[in-house]
């Protein structure tokens, strides 16, 4: 494409405008990662050179691809204007219904979690009621057995004096 006609460039920005779209994709997704634990700075720092890399990988993909590995201007800021296209209107809209349904799911797992932590806490009391319960019965059945044996004991020497 080093003779290119201004038709094959205007292509290949189209195209460059594509593909920067798809990286606002891969942004989208990767700012869920980033949102779903927002306190996590070094996450965010190696999704962010995630980002990077894999931004810098398409764009050599894509100047091998279609301009003979020349980087040209229009390519790098058709993909700029792609990204940016792609994450001022689709991107947000997901990020919001995305937000949405992220703030549902951690009210849902924040009452799972209320929930089976009263059961435990239940379950624990009740597991130490029934831990005395059985110790008690075993001191009783304990006594029991030993009063059992003295009353055989005493009615066997009752037997043999009479």
């Amino acid at each position: 494409m080093r003779d290119a006609n201004l038709s094959a460039q205007f292509s290949c920005f189209l195209y460059s405008l594509l593909s920067g779209a798809i990286l606002g994709a891969v942004y989208t997704v990767l700012s869920f990662l980033r949102s779903s634990n927002p306190k996590g700075k070094i996450r965010i720092f190696i999704l962010d050179i995630l980002f990077m890399v894999i931004f810098a990988f398409l764009t050599m993909i894509f100047s091998i691809g279609f301009t003979d590995g020349i980087v040209r201007y229009y390519v790098v800021a058709g993909e700029i204007a792609g990204f940016f296209a792609w994450y001022l209107s689709l991107g947000r809209l997901i990020c919001k219904a995305f937000g949405k349904v992220f703030s549902v799911l951690c009210k849902i797992r924040a009452a799972f979690r209320k929930n089976i932590t009263v059961f435990s806490k239940k379950l624990l009391k009740a597991r130490d009621k029934m831990l005395y319960n059985i110790e008690k019965k075993n001191h009783r059945d304990m006594d029991l057995t030993k009063g059992e044996k003295n009353f055989e004991t005493e009615s066997n020497e009752n037997l043999k004096k009479t």
